[in-house]
């Protein structure tokens, strides 16, 4: 029923687009949650609103959602922080979820308009098809960066009497808690899209196959997946390259919500909830 999240958007959606909301999408009831709610199939994944400082844009990730059935469906986004994140995070962020039909004209059918508990909600019937769920928000708290107020800047390395490399402490936190940002199922592996995630965010690229299978050979894949482990292992591996960049680094990490004291202060995070009943007519 549920598609692998997608980390952009589909192909008919990837350029500029505009869409209308109908008026009548406008519930005027007060939204409740249902009797039981708790019963209803769940699933949930994380998501984002990344400001990428090579594109000057924002890149958040939108999943596609497929519908075998006629079904009611309940919609949840929460913000989310992380041990990481400063005081200097994003507060009364504007976000909403977008559902929209895989249709010619990409039909909007739903939206979260109504706030129950802190989590943006919205309850909508739906025909079998495919569907996208697009995070969306108008941008106004994130941009780039004129200034880094921090006055700590954290050593990324550290070098042994040897002359090997190694990662910091706080770079490996926050390597630790990278990795939990893209592991979207919470599934403690990273998959190829996961992956792909990360390399988009962070430096506009894709992992084609062969890349990837150069990763597993390089320090392993566990049923196709990348272990937390192995990618800190990654960056490791990157410490000791003698061609390493610090300043490519940090602009990863940069796009990522991290400022140069490696706390983050400029990311949305979301957790979305997606609950459905079966309706077989």
């Amino acid at each position: 029923m549920y598609k692998t999240p997608n980390y952009r958007l589909h192909s008919k959606m990837e350029n500029e687009f505009e869409f209308r909301i109908n008026e009548n999408l406008v519930n005027e009831k007060k939204l409740l949650l249902p009797k039981n709610y708790k019963k209803w199939f769940s699933k949930s994944t994380k998501g984002g609103f990344y400001f990428n400082q090579n594109i000057n844009g924002i890149i958040a990730n939108s999943f596609a959602l497929d519908l075998k059935h006629k079904s009611t469906l309940f919609f949840t986004i929460e913000e989310f922080k992380t041990k990481l994140h400063s005081i200097y995070e994003l507060e009364n962020m504007d976000v909403s979820i977008l559902v929209i039909k895989d249709d010619e004209i990409l039909s909007v059918k739903s939206f979260t308009e109504t706030k129950i508990e802190n989590k943006c909600c919205a309850k909508v019937d739906l025909a079998s098809g495919r569907y996208f769920l697009f995070p969306f928000t108008t941008g106004c708290h994130l941009k780039k960066r004129q200034s880094d107020y921090t006055r700590t800047k954290v050593e990324l390395f550290k070098q042994d009497l040897k002359g090997k490399m190694s990662l910091s402490k706080k770079f490996r936190d926050a390597l630790d808690v990278v990795f939990d940002l893209v592991d979207l199922d919470s599934n403690g592996k990273l998959s190829q899209d996961e992956f792909n995630l990360y390399s988009f965010i962070t430096s506009n690229e894709d992992i084609p196959d062969n890349e990837w299978k150069f990763l597993g050979e390089l320090v392993g894949l566990k049923k196709n997946e990348l272990t937390k482990e192995s990618f800190i292992e990654l960056h490791v591996i990157e410490a000791n390259r003698e061609d390493t960049d610090l300043t490519d680094i940090m602009s990863r990490l940069t796009n990522l919500g991290f400022n140069k004291s490696l706390t983050i202060d400029q990311v949305f995070l979301s957790k979305i909830m997606r609950r459905v009943i079966f309706k077989y007519y």
